[in-house]
């Protein structure tokens, strides 16, 4: 699966604006082939900073979206008009692992990860197990998913999405058998520089 992830500063002022325009382009995306989901974020310590994330089964789909006459006859007719300015180039990941639990998802929090060369494998492994005991611990405990995804562009970044019922993140520290887990195989051992994590709520999903 592929996913893509954008970020956009929005208008003080224009907040309303761009999410009606965005649930006009999910609307759009939810109809093209090969598209899977979406959400819409607004960070919660920069208000202003809006992440949109959307999956579709291939690079392929995607790309044949993105060329498309739909896409450019949407444009014309919902322009920018200063609502917003891109945070930075649109970047394309791998999505390597999904474990859903119960509940909706309210609250989303975004973790990048910069991994030590060579060690990918076993930190793809290890997450997936990770994410398997917060199933089996958190679920119906205001967890509600985690996942993760690999860059493209590189081999050793990463990006994990967790979503949450709650606005606190339904964390490991209250469970034991996480906690134990962490101990054995701490993420300091597969991090080559510190991770950098943001909380937001979510907006829109499709």
């Amino acid at each position: 699966m592929y996913v893509t992830r954008n970020e956009y500063m929005v208008t003080a002022g224009r907040y309303d604006q761009y999410e009606a325009r965005n649930s006009k382009f999910f609307e759009l995306l939810r109809a093209q082939p090969g598209y899977q989901a979406g959400f819409l974020l607004q960070s919660l310590g920069s208000p202003a900073k809006y992440t949109r994330l959307g999956r579709c089964e291939s690079r392929e789909a995607q790309m044949a979206f993105t060329k498309s006459d739909k896409i450019r006859t949407f444009q014309q007719a919902n322009p920018n008009d200063g609502m917003w300015t891109p945070s930075g180039p649109q970047q394309a990941f791998e999505v390597l692992v999904i474990v859903d639990g119960a509940w909706e998802a309210k609250y989303a929090n975004i973790v990048d990860w910069n991994i030590k060369p060579g060690m990918a494998a076993a930190f793809e492994s290890n997450r997936k197990a990770l994410f398997e005991l917060r199933k089996q611990h958190l679920s119906g405990k205001g967890w509600v998913s985690s996942r993760l995804a690999r860059f493209l562009g590189t081999a050793n970044k990463y990006f994990i999405l967790n979503l949450d019922s709650g606005p606190e993140f339904a964390g490991d520290a209250d469970v034991p058998e996480i906690q134990l887990f962490n101990l054995r195989s701490p993420g300091a051992d597969f991090r080559s520089t510190p991770n950098v994590q943001e909380r937001y709520e979510v907006i829109q999903r499709v």
